[in-house]
């Protein structure tokens, strides 16, 4: 690509270009590159571009993962080009990819001196070269800095809003300290983000600050000489080891950000014991045991499950196909309160089926496994969806609050139907005036509310909106802090 952008360059001297699309990932489309623990060489290719001025942007293809049958597309009919999955899953590479194109060079937080509950951090921010050195670069204007203390629940326990000054290339790095408390809570992580004007984080580094929490095998898949374990993600993990011990013999399989491990190579009829230690620079803290013995009699593993998305009715269930002659599955739906049985049914579609005859607003348990001419798989583990009814309400989950002396924000966990969120924010004392904000976003973390008064408490609610309908409106009270 860089080469490419040369020959543009001789071609069009007097002209300014931009890369429309690039990336640096190879035409090779195996499943690997569909799961969250893919990685891209973005960066390193992105800086190819730095020292070469007429190019003023580049884009990577592509954002996330889709259907195809191009030629050399995996036994899956899916282009893993993406640095997201098709369901929406962010993969390794989404990460990477945020820290490459960010608009600054460097985000740097250190965690200071400790005293008491009483502690002090600094956020330093390096602007990006000047243009003609750097890809992005530009002069950043209405930008915030976000800081988060968080809970082992994942709560903000503890955020502030900064507001930045005009940063062009080239000038000197910006330092914030930061002073703040935990009150005596568990804080397992800090972070820090960059927010730019239209409301996305783009860049975000964190600061570990104690082991997570201990993590929960929910579910064990066995099958031929191999285990698949799903458990919970917690807060601040930076990866997830699973280890599965025999004796004196113990097999180990991590993972970053995918909730479930893949381990092959066991003793088909020895029993292992099975944990999951969440580790992070702090330490690390191991799950409960559980048992699990493989079997050749069970069949191979089961196809690995991507997505369950409820419908009015029924699901759609996204999964991996395994081998290119696989051509038949099977899905059984369960009732999940009464625990029966309530449809199985075959299929030949490819990595996703949809089902629509069941009772809206309603629990169910769904699994798949392969079951064709070649052979028949293990089941796949249990995925739980609560059906749509008709009108149903989008979620929402709100993780806490962050305060400037402006503007206040609220951390959430984006929800998959939404399409914009309400916030409204009225002074608790009357005379005020009230401040209402639609934010027509749906894939963001952070809601921010600025036009505040410094110094000023108010009575904010929430809501999500999706399909002409409201998710319940949650209601909570933050203070903006004192005018610098």
């Amino acid at each position: 690509f860089a080469q490419q952008a040369d020959k543009l360059n001789a071609l069009y001297p007097d002209r300014p270009a931009l890369m429309t699309e690039f990336s640096p990932d190879g035409y090779t489309f195996d499943v690997l590159r569909e799961n969250l623990e893919h990685a891209t060489g973005v960066g390193t290719t992105l800086r190819m571009f730095d020292p070469k001025p007429w190019l003023f942007g580049a884009s990577v293809w592509s954002y996330n993962d889709y259907r195809s049958n191009y030629a050399g597309t995996s036994v899956n009919h899916a282009r893993g080009w993406g640095v997201q999955d098709m369901w929406g899953g962010l993969k390794k590479g989404y990460f990477q990819a945020q820290a490459a194109f960010a608009p600054i060079a460097a985000l740097s937080l250190t965690s200071g001196n400790e005293t008491g509950f009483d502690r002090t951090s600094a956020i330093d921010i390096t602007p990006r070269g000047l243009p003609a050195t750097s890809i992005p670069s530009f002069t950043l204007r209405g930008y915030h800095l976000l800081w988060q203390a968080i809970d082992k629940d994942g709560k903000v326990v503890g955020g502030k809003i900064f507001d930045l000054d005009a940063m062009a290339p080239g000038s000197a790095a910006v330092h914030v300290p930061v002073t703040w408390s935990t009150g005596g809570q568990i804080v397992v992580e800090e972070q820090a983000s960059l927010l730019n004007p239209t409301g996305h984080e783009v860049a975000v580094t964190r600061a570990a600050l104690a082991p997570p929490s201990a993590t929960v095998i929910d579910q064990v898949v066995a099958g031929d000489g191999a285990v698949r374990v799903l458990f919970h993600r917690v807060a601040g993990a930076t990866q997830y080891r699973l280890e599965a011990t025999a004796g004196a013999t113990t097999l180990t399989a991590s993972v970053e950000y995918t909730p479930g491990i893949y381990l092959g190579g066991l003793t088909n009829g020895t029993v292992y014991s099975l944990k999951v230690v969440a580790a992070n620079s702090r330490g690390e803290v191991a799950s409960p045991v559980v048992s699990a013995m493989p079997v050749a009699i069970g069949g191979p593993v089961s196809p690995r499950l991507q997505a369950l998305v409820p419908l009015e009715g029924g699901f759609v269930l996204g999964f991996i196909v395994s081998a290119a002659t696989d051509s038949g599955w099977e899905v059984e739906i369960v009732d999940a309160s009464k625990q029966a049985a309530v449809a199985a049914y075959r299929t030949s579609v490819i990595a996703v089926t949809r089902y629509e005859k069941l009772e809206g607003n309603h629990d169910y348990r769904v699994r798949l496994r392969k079951n064709d001419a070649g052979g028949t798989s293990a089941w796949s583990e249990w995925l739980d969806v609560h059906t749509l009814g008709k009108g149903a309400r989008p979620s929402l989950d709100v993780r806490g609050v962050l305060v400037g002396p402006r503007s206040i924000a609220v951390r959430i966990v984006p929800t998959a139907r939404a399409e914009r969120y309400l916030v409204i924010a009225k002074p608790s004392a009357t005379g005020g005036t009230v401040v209402s904000r639609v934010i027509e976003r749906s894939a963001v973390d952070v809601l921010l509310v600025e036009g505040l008064a410094p110094a000023t408490e108010y009575a904010l609610s929430v809501q999500a909106e999706a399909d002409g309908t409201a998710s319940i409106s949650q209601s909570f009270s933050a203070s903006t802090t004192s005018a610098p």
